[in-house]
């Protein structure tokens, strides 16, 4: 008995499977991309411009990335010095100086910056919809 029409039907079967499975992933994506640019901690500028996400088909799963290009959203978003993420940080405060519009250098001390976690925020309150987006509960 010949069964290569049934063969045939599995392998469409299982690529429309796939595709419905990436634009769904796709879609969430988008949502968490969206959310996590209203949620920088800045109006405009480089950071909330470089929200960036990807959907990638490796072997046999769809996996979707959210995130930043910015070289500076790390520490934005997981905190410098004293307040970073996990302790990750430096443990003192520093000093540095920058000259001023006059030539003349100033000096700052800072024990780092908090923690703004702008793209965790955005998985956090999107999740009910990815679940919904994906087939889940």
């Amino acid at each position: 008995m010949d069964n290569s029409h049934f063969v045939k039907g599995v392998k469409a079967a299982s690529l429309e499977l796939v595709d419905i499975s990436k634009k769904r992933v796709e879609a969430s994506v988008k949502l968490v991309e969206a959310r996590a640019t209203e949620l920088s901690p800045v109006n405009f500028g480089i950071l909330k411009a470089s929200n960036v996400s990807d959907v990638r088909l490796t072997g046999d799963e769809v996996v979707g990335l959210v995130g930043n290009t910015a070289q500076y959203a790390p520490f934005v978003h997981q905190g410098t010095g004293i307040y970073a993420v996990g302790g990750n940080g430096r443990k003192s405060s520093w000093k540095f100086f920058i000259p001023d519009r006059y030539g003349t250098k100033r000096w700052y001390v800072t024990k780092g910056q908090k923690p703004q976690p702008f793209l965790q925020r955005a998985i956090s309150e999107k999740l009910p919809e990815i679940k919904k987006l994906l087939g889940g509960k």
